[in-house]
């Protein structure tokens, strides 16, 4: 409805679903997608905040390998927030995107910090810069 536009808080049941990545862009550049990124690269996200993202990874050549991630994430003023933890517990990854589309059909996310952390201290962090953030649009599958 119409009144919920101008609503700057994000409904959560609007991105649960899957998602199919369709293109990228860095800065204003438009990313070629990998055949295996075009193949597995999804998220799927859940009512309980938990989500399961696919990625497709070309190691500088032609085979692909699959992964799959379990991951939680929150939303919060047009901002996604995925938490990744590694399977032994050890490593996390947090990821925050600006929501840029989010519709029944559509969503764009552009990524602008990152960090990781080793059995609970931080080893990496990055606010990156605006013109190597990587916006992702997906369509709903």
């Amino acid at each position: 409805s119409k009144s919920d536009d101008n609503n700057s808080s994000t409904p959560l049941s609007s991105i649960v679903g899957k998602w199919d990545l369709k293109a990228k862009m860095t800065g204003t550049t438009n990313v070629v997608l990998y055949p295996c990124e075009e193949q597995y690269n999804q998220y799927q996200f859940f009512e309980n905040l938990t989500a399961i993202e696919d990625e497709g990874y070309t190691n500088g050549g032609t085979s692909c390998t699959h992964y799959t991630y379990n991951e939680t994430y929150a939303i919060s003023n047009n901002q996604l927030t995925i938490i990744e933890t590694s399977s032994n517990g050890q490593y996390v990854y947090e990821y925050r995107f600006n929501i840029l589309e989010l519709t029944s059909t559509k969503l764009k996310l552009k990524l602008y910090y990152s960090n990781e952390k080793h059995n609970g201290t931080l080893t990496f962090e990055e606010n990156i810069p605006e013109n190597e953030q990587t916006t992702s649009s997906f369509e709903k599958i």
